[in-house]
């Protein structure tokens, strides 16, 4: 096998590739995906502290101030601690389209690198059809991609969840079904 490294801003990328495969394109999932989490986040810690300081002041609640401001420290916590693996999980996730497979690479998981992978038949039927979820993602062109393969081993259709640049990976795409259809 042919072993190359490919370089991805300052994430090194170790990727075995297959003879002859080349890399079409590299990229994260889209900023954005994180500010839904952030909004949510801080109208969630909005809440908490608007709900426990009228309680705590006012003394509504038989229970002592220092156990709500205990309860309201530990849902923050919970909050940072979910805020920090998403944020983690969207940092080490890449994208990658080569000229022979397509590639969802994660490497924040404890147990080693994780590999989503789908190869590319030379005479298998290709469908690639870009989603968006909301008004704001269609207005900011952030959109899903789903590439469906027609075969019997790929019931459902492989998908890149809110790509940087979902074109890109459409123009990557298209050039690897005009190669295959040349062969």
């Amino acid at each position: 096998m042919d072993k190359r490294q490919v370089i991805y801003e300052h994430q090194h990328i170790a990727l075995d590739l297959l003879p002859e495969e080349h890399i079409l394109n590299v990229q994260r999932q889209h900023p954005i995906a994180l500010g839904t989490l952030f909004v949510t986040h801080f109208l969630l810690v909005v809440i908490v502290f608007s709900s426990v300081i009228p309680l705590i002041l006012f003394k509504l609640l038989p229970v002592s101030s220092e156990i709500l401001i205990s309860l309201a420290l530990f849902f923050i916590s919970v909050l940072a601690l979910i805020g920090t693996y998403t944020c983690m999980k969207w940092y080490f996730t890449f994208y990658i389209v080569t000229t022979k497979r397509i590639i969802i690479c994660q490497f924040f998981k404890v147990i080693g690198t994780y590999y989503q992978e789908l190869l590319l038949y030379r005479r298998a039927e290709q469908e690639t059809k870009r989603v968006t979820a909301n008004i704001l993602y269609d207005l900011l062109d952030i959109e899903d991609i789903y590439i469906t393969v027609h075969t019997e081993d790929i019931p459902e259709p492989f998908v890149f969840k809110t790509p940087q640049h979902p074109g890109q990976i459409e123009m990557a795409l298209s050039q690897i079904e005009i190669q295959m259809s040349k062969l």
